[in-house]
């Protein structure tokens, strides 16, 4: 058998040993909301990653501006 197939994944809340200060509470506090594009700003931003995987800060400033979407969302 392939030792990568029999290698299991784990979430990361139980990665966390019994001696730590992190409960799921707190984890789940700090993860930010999932942003939600329409069909319109993910073909926009499809189209730019496709052209480029690593486009300029210019690139995705006007991405963001073209399709009104926070140039944090646009991929930093």
């Amino acid at each position: 058998m392939d030792s990568v197939s029999s290698l299991s994944r784990t979430s990361s809340a139980a990665s966390f040993s019994s001696s730590d200060d992190i409960t799921p509470s707190a984890i789940n506090a700090s993860r930010r909301t999932r942003k939600r594009f329409t069909n319109v700003q993910l073909t926009m931003l499809e189209t730019l990653f496709h052209r480029n995987s690593h486009p300029s800060r210019e690139e995705r400033e006007a991405v963001a501006k073209a399709g009104d979407i926070s140039s944090s969302s646009s991929g930093k």
